[in-house]
């Protein structure tokens, strides 16, 4: 590109490396010079000097066929940071900086606006990105699954057994204390001791320190009290681990059988529960934290479903998904005389079902033969319905 610049009573156009293409003067000191987005060069400037009795101030443009400016474009993508949340919070409508774009991700439930339901996205780190015609950013929203107990156990060997929450990893932690002086005067050995004066300045402080991670640890020696938190923040303190309920009573991976354990394609989803939480579900169609089972996501057939807790014990059930039910059938004609032979329909979908007739006809319910004669003259609509094991 070409640049202008103002020198004295001129203005002057060089190319890119700074040699002069052409030049014009004026009647007046130039001061400033500006192309417009209209591709005019625009100067400013007066005559005369500061310390001059009168000045005459001009605008003008000069013709030294600029071309149009390149106009540079932002494009700003960034969203505002959001989170941590917990899937029970509600949702929320993220910001970014620049409007017009979409949103994608887990837990985006309207990619125009950017709102987002962490019960949809469930419990995970999320990343969530924002897409403009210029470009894209993205954040990432860590949702907890929270206020879920967590639980502990003691096993035979002393080791501490954590379960429930949001199923781990757990971080085991012991308190640690040291003594804070920073209320008492400095030390002036022998005479005062340090945090010595005045009396009771010295107070001890708590904090608590990590000591292992993962599922079982072993406590430090002569360490009673323990904290355990899981990754959303659940938390659970023994105050006395030698009189904490032995592992063997908490063990208990046997899952409850549901109401029902026949399903139809597409019955709303249950939630799966088994004797002690904390434990991990896997199969087809549930969800490995909150055991929630989706029979369409499943799928047709008999599904196995398995619950394994930290301790090792496992147990699983089978969960049957009957497949959609094809009621298909049809008359060779959509309309008929009253005189014409009494139609019975081809069943090309599941045999077996029972048909009616409406307004009230003459109909043989087990083929779907219908009686011309005693149903009479009209428009009729003839239904059939057929179950399966599951209703």
């Amino acid at each position: 590109g070409n640049v202008y610049a103002g020198s004295s009573d001129r203005v002057v156009k060089f190319d890119g490396n700074l040699n002069i293409i052409s030049q014009t003067s004026v009647n007046f000191r130039v001061s400033d010079v500006e192309v417009s987005p209209a591709g005019e060069v625009i100067i400013c400037g007066s005559t005369g000097t500061s310390s001059s009795p009168s000045r005459t101030g001009y605008i003008q443009s000069v013709a030294l066929s600029p071309c149009n400016p390149v106009q540079l474009v932002c494009c700003d993508a960034n969203i505002c940071p959001a989170g941590p949340m917990c899937t029970t919070d509600p949702a929320i409508t993220l910001t970014p900086s620049s409007p017009g774009g979409t949103f994608s991700g887990p837990g985006i439930v309207n990619p125009n606006t950017g709102l987002f339901d962490p019960a949809v996205a469930g419990p995970g780190q999320h990343t969530i990105v924002y897409t403009l015609p210029c470009g894209s950013d993205s954040i990432r929203i860590r949702v907890n699954l929270c206020n879920v107990p967590v639980e502990a156990c003691r096993e035979t060997n002393g080791d501490i057994t954590a379960s429930g929450g949001d199923g781990g990893p757990y971080t085991f932690q012991n308190p640690t204390y040291t003594q804070d002086c920073s209320n008492c005067f400095p030390p002036v050995p022998p005479i005062i001791p340090p945090c010595s004066q005045p009396p009771g300045c010295a107070v001890m402080v708590m904090s608590w320190t990590t000591f292992a991670t993962g599922f079982t640890a072993t406590p430090p020696p002569n360490v009673d009290t323990v904290r355990i938190i899981d990754g959303s923040g659940n938390e659970l303190i023994i105050t006395d681990i030698n009189n904490m309920q032995p592992c063997d009573t908490l063990c208990d991976a046997s899952i409850i059988p549901p109401a029902d354990v026949i399903f139809c394609l597409y019955d709303n989803p249950v939630t799966l529960q088994a004797v002690n939480p904390g434990g991990t579900w896997s199969g087809p169609g549930v969800d490995p934290v909150s055991g929630n089972f989706d029979p369409a996501a499943a799928g047709p057939g008999q599904q196995l479903i398995t619950y394994t807790l930290p301790c090792g014990d496992v147990d699983s059930l089978y969960l049957t998904v009957m497949p959609a039910l094809d009621a298909t059938f049809a008359y060779s004609a959509s309309s008929y005389c009253i005189n014409d032979p009494d139609p019975t329909p081809t069943i090309t979908g599941k045999a077996g079902g029972t048909f009616s007739i409406s307004p009230p006809g003459v109909i043989d319910n087990a083929t779907g033969t219908v009686d011309l004669d005693l149903t009479g003259p009209g428009t009729y609509v003839v239904s059939y319905v057929v179950t399966d094991s599951a209703g």
